[in-house]
């Protein structure tokens, strides 16, 4: 829906750009993604640019932290690679607020895909 939120878990900065210039460009009021996860480094601000402004967007450490100060996301979209897409995505999925969850990887086990579907 235009209002719909996200929170995207992993540096993607140029897909995180490229959704707020689709957000823009469909005249949304605010940007799809509210916040990033990266676990690697301490709670910062990244900028990116809403049409020729430029936005900071917050980024945390942790899902929990993100889940608690993003509270009108309701889309976890999982950028982290093969090898912890798991167990990134069933930590999101314990929190209520999440009602769709988008993984963006590939060579994910079988059977790791088998439980979270």
């Amino acid at each position: 829906t235009p209002e719909t939120r996200a929170i995207v878990y992993g540096m993607q900065m140029r897909a995180v750009q490229g959704m707020l210039d689709f957000d823009y460009m469909c005249k949304r009021k605010k940007p799809s993604v509210e916040s990033m996860v990266f676990p690697f480094a301490g709670n910062h601000l990244v900028k990116f640019y809403w049409g020729t402004e430029e936005i900071l967007m917050p980024v945390y450490t942790t899902t929990k932290q993100a889940v608690e100060k993003s509270p009108e996301a309701s889309v976890f979209i999982n950028f982290a690679s093969f090898r912890s897409v798991y167990e990134t995505s069933m930590e999101a999925m314990q929190y209520p607020s999440i009602k769709t969850l988008a993984i963006i990887a590939e060579g994910v086990p079988e059977q790791q895909t088998r439980e979270l579907i």
